[in-house]
């Protein structure tokens, strides 16, 4: 695992009217790293996800991707600095197969000019190909076997949340956000889930991970973050976080 820094957040702030949401957050995500940020409901966990985005703008501090300032940019600006995620629900383009979804993400990497896409010539016909070709890849490594053309909206919702995470893989991120991706699974879906997780950072992706499982989290991050009412109240290895006290008392509770 490298020491770069993938993702840096330093004394980020985030306030909606009078509710501080995110109050001086600051940490990082190394290259190479699984991590993962926790919390109770309301901690400011997706908040932080919609700051890295460029979904909201921060009131205070500084993002940087790759060693790049991206806070106060806009959305497709981050997305073009390597970074992809999944939502906390399920968002998919419904009247899209699941392999023209996959495709979306994919044309995020491509390289024909709109003129092309208009005219519809060989170069943007050969570049379809290799985008279709390249979903297909995705799919086949999230383990979503199913038919290309079948109506995303169709899949069981534990395919959906696949299906998506094909999607973002698909864009090339050197950094994948996954929001939740365990909310609705079964046990057995949440165990290939976290397979899937780590299969993804041997392909040299950095994950950044909110969920409530703390099975799945504690199985497969080398560090986790927890915040508490928009406050980091803690940071280390999943041992350390189990350990920690203030921890327990505001999230884990006695079970772990």
């Amino acid at each position: 695992m490298s020491d770069t820094a993938v993702l840096q957040l330093d004394d980020v702030v985030k306030k909606f009217g009078g509710l501080t949401a995110v109050d001086r957050v600051g940490f990082s995500v190394r290259r190479g790293q699984i991590k993962a940020l926790i919390g109770p409901n309301g901690a400011g966990k997706t908040t932080v996800f919609n700051l890295i985005t460029g979904v909201y703008n921060i009131d205070a501090g500084e993002i940087r991707i790759a060693g790049h300032v991206t806070s106060g940019r806009p959305s497709h600006r981050i997305a073009s600095r390597g970074i992809a995620r999944t939502f906390q629900h399920v968002e998919l383009f419904s009247n899209m197969t699941v392999l023209e979804n996959v495709m979306v993400g994919a044309h995020m990497a491509a390289t024909s000019g709109m003129l092309a896409s208009a005219l519809h010539l060989h170069s943007m016909k050969a570049q379809e190909r290799l985008l279709a070709d390249k979903a297909a890849s995705c799919l086949d490594l999230v383990g979503l076997d199913v038919p290309y053309d079948t109506d995303a909206l169709s899949l069981a919702f534990g395919q959906q949340r696949l299906l998506e995470v094909a999607r973002a893989l698909a864009a090339d991120p050197i950094l994948v956000l996954l929001d939740e991706p365990a909310a609705g699974l079964s046990s057995a879906e949440s165990a290939q889930l976290a397979e899937l997780v780590q299969r993804i950072r041997d392909l040299e992706v950095t994950v950044l991970i909110v969920d409530h499982d703390m099975d799945l989290v504690m199985r497969i991050s080398d560090e986790v973050v927890v915040l508490d009412h928009g406050v980091k109240i803690a940071e280390g290895t999943p041992k350390e976080i189990q350990a920690n006290s203030e921890v327990i008392a505001a999230y884990l509770g006695e079970e772990i």
